[in-house]
């Protein structure tokens, strides 16, 4: 993450956005995320929310929930141009040569039955879900791309990264299936395959985070594909 953030007076300024997040902010008018007041090259003037407790030091059954409950508010046709799309994040499996056939194989056949596809957050987990105490719990930092819903979890299950190891990842999965309508296998097959995805972008990067991924990828490794 190349951002650097600076609160002033009541807004925050957020220097190197993604190269989505201005126009999802903008899609998304504040419904479910943080506003986008305005922006200049490079730059986007935020509402600050406050306190800002994030979601991730709440329990984890908890923070489950909440996260269903603010990811649903936002997902909605996509506009018709100007994001990428989930096959697009697909060429990270072969910009880097990663022991990944498997998880490309099952990701591009999640892709080819996906559901109607909608605008998804792309990067939705627990530090990126903020208290606001005049608006509720609501997204930050969106990273824009056009898929089925049964995506967005992905990001949500392999984090937070702190501590992702030690919960009960399969519980997860269990209650964001019931909470959200999804077969349960769907989703253990795209936190399997955005694991290593992650892991892929994570060799590309060179942010050393490649090992942890991959941990990850094992506890969701599905046996029925």
């Amino acid at each position: 993450m190349n951002f650097r953030i600076q609160r002033r007076e009541g807004v925050v300024l957020k220097h190197g956005p993604g190269p989505a997040e201005a126009a999802m902010l903008r899609w998304c008018d504040g419904v479910g995320m943080v506003r986008l007041l305005a922006e200049e090259p490079d730059l986007l003037v935020l509402e600050e929310l406050a306190p800002g407790t994030p979601l991730a030091e709440l329990e984890d059954d908890t923070a489950t929930r909440l996260a269903a409950r603010v990811m649903r508010t936002f997902w909605r046709p996509p506009p018709p141009e100007g994001f990428p799309s989930l096959h697009d994040w697909a060429r990270g499996f072969s910009r880097v040569r990663l022991e990944s056939d498997r998880a490309e194989g099952i990701y591009r056949e999640l892709l080819a039955s996906q559901s109607e596809p909608v605008l998804l957050h792309g990067d939705l987990h627990q530090h990126n879900i903020l208290w606001s105490q005049e608006r509720g719990w609501l997204a930050i930092d969106p990273q824009g791309v056009v898929g089925e819903p049964a995506y967005e979890v992905g990001a949500l299950l392999r984090n937070p990264r702190e501590r992702v190891l030690r919960l009960d990842l399969h519980r997860r999965i269990a209650m964001l299936a019931e909470d959200l309508g999804f077969e349960r296998e769907r989703l253990q097959g795209w936190a399997y395959a955005q694991a290593v995805l992650a892991a892929c972008w994570s060799l590309e990067d060179q942010d050393g985070e490649e090992q942890l991924w991959l941990a990850v990828a094992e506890r969701f490794q599905p046996s029925w594909w």
